[in-house]
């Protein structure tokens, strides 16, 4: 039997994407059983065989990666063996911190940081990662979300920001065709469909906007504060996203009370206020404002009780705290920074 003629190979999607995207932004890709993952400080990034991946890891995550080591490096970097790290030092630490935070935020706007999670051993840090990555929820924090927010500016404003888009928006594609086909311990089940805020849909197909504390007024807070204009309405029967809270009242606010706490660190009092009058002794003075202050994070009139956070002078609070609006961008913020929220 004569030998047939074969002119076409076959090569995975995903893999022609990625390293489609690496030649693009002019770097090449070698293969080596010597290394894990390696860049030569010019133009060759070199990665490991396939045997040597765990089973939940692919060329494409790895790509966008080193990618991603790239964007928080910046130019200095990009010109330096393996991105300018030492690989024995806190700085190193620092940057693969920030790698992860951009990883992942980049990842989670195609409903894919699931699907590209790391694979190392810093796994438990990307684990721990809250809804938003670029956020500071300690200063330990800090350095790393500054990096990683550099890199999200280069990745997003940069001349990388198109091509790097392009290969995210189709890989998400693919994801969309082949999640319902999908094995369920395959990660293209782990990929979600996007919600109009722009993030994941929630896990639980089950949840509903209508459902969830930050829709208010017809509106979603989150929207609202991020400065959407116009801020984004969903329909109350929509699959909610997967930063869902559920939904709370007036009852609960003695649970949370960050508003009264470390989630603003004071409260101005207007001309003429009958709180400043009625209870001079709680007010400060910084020149010509009066404020109520908070030591130590704590508003001078809240007690704990057994019921919980309480304004020992709610019926003459002041005005400001009179007209917080709950469930709106101010109270979303305060839960944000007393961690009650992402």
């Amino acid at each position: 039997m004569d030998q047939r003629s074969i002119s076409h190979v076959y090569r995975d999607p995903l893999e022609l994407i990625w390293i489609g995207l690496l030649e693009e932004l002019g770097f090449r890709l070698e293969r080596s059983s010597e290394v894990f993952a390696a860049f030569d400080g010019q133009h060759t990034l070199t990665l490991c065989h396939g045997e040597h991946f765990d089973a939940d890891d692919s060329l494409a995550q790895m790509i966008f990666h080193e990618l991603c080591h790239a964007l928080v490096a910046g130019d200095a970097g990009r010109n330096a063996k393996d991105w300018g790290m030492q690989h024995d030092d806190e700085r190193d630490l620092e940057q693969e911190r920030a790698c992860h935070r951009l990883q992942a935020t980049l990842a989670g706007e195609h409903g894919l940081r699931d699907f590209f999670a790391v694979t190392t051993d810093h796994r438990p840090f990307w684990d721990q990662l809250g809804a938003e990555p670029l956020r500071s929820v300690d200063s330990v924090d800090e350095p790393s979300v500054e990096r990683a927010r550099l890199g999200y500016h280069r990745a997003t404003q940069g001349p990388w920001s198109a091509p790097l888009a392009r290969a995210l928006t189709r890989t998400r594609a693919i994801g969309d065709l082949v999640r319902d086909v999908a094995p369920s311990n395959s990660l293209w089940k782990r990929t979600r469909p996007l919600h109009r805020l722009g993030v994941a849909t929630h896990a639980d197909s089950s949840l509903r906007c209508r459902d969830c504390a930050w829709f208010h007024e017809a509106q979603c807070t989150r929207s609202v504060a991020r400065g959407d204009d116009p801020a984004l309405a969903p329909e109350a029967n929509e699959i909610a996203c997967e930063r869902f809270e559920n939904s709370f009242s007036d009852a609960h606010c003695a649970d949370c009370g960050a508003c009264c706490r470390e989630g603003f660190h004071r409260v101005e009092l207007e001309r003429g206020e009958a709180f400043a009058r009625r209870h001079l002794d709680l007010v400060s003075f910084d020149g010509p404002v009066a404020f109520v202050p908070r030591p130590e994070g704590r508003c001078v009139a809240l007690v704990l009780t057994a019921a919980g956070h309480r304004c020992s002078h709610y019926a003459d609070r002041p005005r400001a705290c009179a007209d917080f609006e709950r469930r709106g961008p101010a109270c979303l913020e305060a839960r944000r920074r007393v961690g009650l929220s992402d």
